[in-house]
């Protein structure tokens, strides 16, 4: 241990316990080797304080104030430790602590020192400061300033919505929540409404990716489909959308696509939070299910529960669902991924699907608009803190223009991450539109 000290989030504001930057009445400290294990995955260090000359008192009450502050939530404390020159400081927020008073208690400053013990209580790691993690994708690589991606994924040059992380570049030990920054840019003018994210491990490597499209027109007409149609149109994904149309007031099966093994050999089981974009907005009171089908399109295996469809949106977050996973001898097994509509309406009903996207449930994540992130401005939405708020770009000004539902983003070092994101503006859901994202984290150690 070269220094301990106490700081803020950002390691400023330095308050050494042991190394160069001690001064009196602090001569040293010692930390007991292994914290203390408590539930919920806290831990309690233990720190041993030598104090000689000075002012004793006054750090006592110091140190007394600064952890009452703490654990009051109003001014937060870290404590960082610097076991080597050559590596960054490693700390965590203090939640809770007390001071104790060692050997003759306050007769031994009578003769000028005290011994001090800590008790601080904070979470099982230790991480560095945030910083930048570099993101790759059609439109650059090895991008740390902001790397773009467009409002879907096709064919066309660049016209990706995702990112990736390379696992080499993902440092520590621990699991990383990252800190999210999306930046509309400027100067056209527009407003970004729903927003919705999702990523993770293991979905590409040398050898490919996880295919997460499912586009409208490569769809089939289920059996209560009574008319579907392929219409092109150069504001769409690959440059058409499919008409579907029914007259069932009950649920039927509208539209349905075959999910191949190689999708689910990337999957490895995990969850699936489907985004899709109409064309235009669906009917009013209109519910969507998914139903998995086996191979030969007969036996239901498993189906969703039903999400109502928003009139006021073309971008709608349809229902999670869970592919079937392989058993311990046999691979994945093809399955037909249905859409049930139910519209209560009598008469043709009908949608126009451009494409779906399946987004991972695992770190999926969805932003209601309060007012709406304008141009020049930045969505900042900090997993590691929990904190998330909007930024003016000139001034640094903070807002609040959305509330967050779902799961923390989160990286695994080793690990290559995929990162997706579909937003809708005030113009619509705009395939042509394009946002640029940045991504920062601090890595994480149990024993640094």
């Amino acid at each position: 241990m070269v220094s301990l000290f106490f700081a803020d989030k950002e390691n400023q504001y330095r308050f050494y316990l042991h190394g160069a930057g001690v001064v009196p009445p602090v001569r040293g400290t010692s930390r007991q080797p292994k914290p203390d294990q408590l539930e919920g995955g806290l831990v309690e260090e233990v720190l041993t304080i030598e104090c000689k000359n000075g002012d004793i008192r006054g750090l006592v009450t110091g140190l007394e104030q600064r952890l009452a502050l703490a654990k009051a939530g109003i001014q937060p404390l870290y404590l960082w430790i610097e076991s080597d020159l050559s590596v960054l400081p490693v700390g965590a927020q203090v939640l809770d602590g007390q001071v104790e008073l060692l050997g003759g208690g306050t007769a031994d400053r009578l003769h000028g020192y005290q011994g001090l013990r800590l008790r601080l209580v904070r979470a099982n790691w230790l991480a560095e400061t945030l910083t930048t993690i570099r993101l790759q994708n059609a439109n650059g690589t090895n991008n740390t300033i902001g790397l773009t991606l467009f409002n879907h994924t096709d064919g066309g040059t660049g016209h990706v919505n995702y990112c990736d992380v390379v696992g080499s570049d993902v440092r520590g030990s621990q699991p990383l929540p990252v800190r999210f920054t999306l930046d509309v840019g400027g100067p056209t003018v527009r407003r970004l409404g729903k927003i919705a994210v999702s990523g993770g491990a293991d979905l590409w490597d040398a050898g490919g990716s996880f295919d997460h499209v499912l586009e409208g027109e490569s769809a089939s007409a289920g059996a209560g489909c009574s008319g579907m149609t392929g219409i092109s149109n150069l504001s769409a994904s690959g440059g058409a959308y499919q008409n579907f149309q029914w007259t069932a007031v009950v649920e039927t099966s509208v539209c349905r696509w075959t999910f191949d093994t190689v999708r689910l050999n990337w999957l490895k089981g995990r969850g699936l939070r489907p985004v899709a974009r109409f064309h235009t907005q669906p009917p009013a009171n209109t519910r969507w299910r998914w139903k998995i089908l086996q191979a030969d399109g007969v036996e239901i295996l498993d189906q969703s529960a039903p999400a109502l469809l928003d009139t006021s949106s073309r971008l709608q977050v349809l229902p999670a669902f869970f592919p079937p996973v392989k058993s311990n001898l046999a691979p994945f097994s093809s399955f037909i991924l249905e859409g049930w509509l139910e519209c209560p309406a009598a008469g043709t009903k009908q949608i126009d699907l451009d494409f779906v996207h399946l987004l991972p449930l695992e770190n999926f994540a969805f932003f209601q608009p309060v007012s709406g992130l304008d141009e020049n401005h930045s969505l900042v939405m900090d997993w590691s803190s929990g904190e998330l708020h909007t930024a003016d770009n000139a001034t640094g000004d903070k807002s609040i223009t959305h509330l967050v539902s779902g799961t923390p983003m989160i990286l695994h070092p080793g690990r290559n991450h995929r990162i997706y994101m579909l937003y809708e503006s005030n113009s619509g859901f705009l395939t042509s539109d394009s946002a640029r994202l940045r991504l920062a984290a601090g890595a994480r150690w149990i024993n640094p």
